[in-house]
């Protein structure tokens, strides 16, 4: 069963993520594959600081957001008086480790469109 989840890992390219990230893989769901179109259409309507990648910080480091931990990968922030929950922005406080081990190496701690979809 391991090996068949195993080919389900889907390899990231330099192309589409940027350098560094080539053979990296995105988390395999154990789920059938979700077909998600890329599309800024409603990101406009979001406030300005949600517009943007955002990571999670240790305490007292410098930020531009205050929020709080909610889950290993998730945070809760509140923008102009409405409370977010933001989705993949960081391990714990520790960014975006690489998780090695016999079978592939994959990001943690980020969402993907795929993986961003099932959330909604």
């Amino acid at each position: 069963e391991r090996e068949i989840a195993v080919k389900k890992y889907v390899p990231l390219t330099e192309k589409e993520y940027g350098e560094g990230y080539e053979g990296l893989q995105l988390p395999a769901m154990p789920t059938t594959r979700l077909e998600v179109q890329k599309t800024k259409e409603h990101v406009v309507s979001w406030p300005k600081i949600l517009q943007r990648p955002l990571l999670k910080v240790p305490i007292g480091s410098k930020h531009d957001l205050k929020g709080f931990a909610c889950g290993v990968r998730s945070a809760i922030v509140q923008v102009e008086g409405q409370w977010y929950r933001l989705k993949g922005c960081g391990n714990n406080d520790i960014g975006f480790p690489i998780r090695c081990n016999q079978f592939n190496r994959e990001i943690r701690g980020c969402m993907f469109p795929q993986t961003a979809a099932r959330e909604l």
